[in-house]
């Protein structure tokens, strides 16, 4: 297979595991008052007892205001608690409820199930060898990422992440 047509197979495969693994997900959240699009803000809550919706966007790479609308959504439904930071009354700080917790329990347990049944079949050396691609690709996803920032705002200081 020409050059191409690898890479554009890798791409067909990726983005078809990435289609099948949101489906599932979404079929498991399905009776949950949670929408799974939530889940990457839901994930950058936990990993911290709290934190502000400037590092959250700042995380995954989307607006501020895309981030205040999901957290006032999640907010509503009992997920999340938000509250203006005492030592910057312009940053909202959001942590997680118990309601929240439990709901980020819930969505590792109903990940960790579809992994599993993702690799079904791989014997533990491939799964380290697949372990050690990602890893390399993410690495360098990373570099990348970074370049693009300096690229399109090469003047920019770091700003408060509020």
């Amino acid at each position: 297979m020409p050059h191409l047509q690898k890479f554009l197979r890798f791409l067909d495969l990726d983005r078809k595991t990435h289609v099948l693994t949101q489906a599932c997900i979404f079929r498991l959240l399905s009776g949950e008052d949670f929408h799974p699009g939530q889940l990457p803000i839901l994930w950058a809550i936990s990993q911290t007892s709290h934190t502000t919706q400037g590092q959250i966007a700042r995380i995954l790479g989307v607006s501020r205001a895309a981030v205040a609308v999901s957290a006032k959504r999640m907010e509503h439904t009992g997920l999340v608690c938000r509250e203006k930071a005492p030592h910057d009354q312009r940053c909202t700080v959001v942590s997680l409820t118990p309601k929240g917790r439990e709901m980020a329990r819930k969505a590792r347990s109903f990940q960790e199930e579809i992994v599993s049944r993702r690799l079904t079949g791989f014997s533990p050396e491939e799964i380290a060898t697949l372990i050690s691609f990602y890893e390399r690709m993410n690495h360098n996803l990373e570099r990348y990422r970074q370049e693009l920032e300096q690229f399109h705002h090469p003047c920019q200081k770091e700003e408060t992440l509020c």
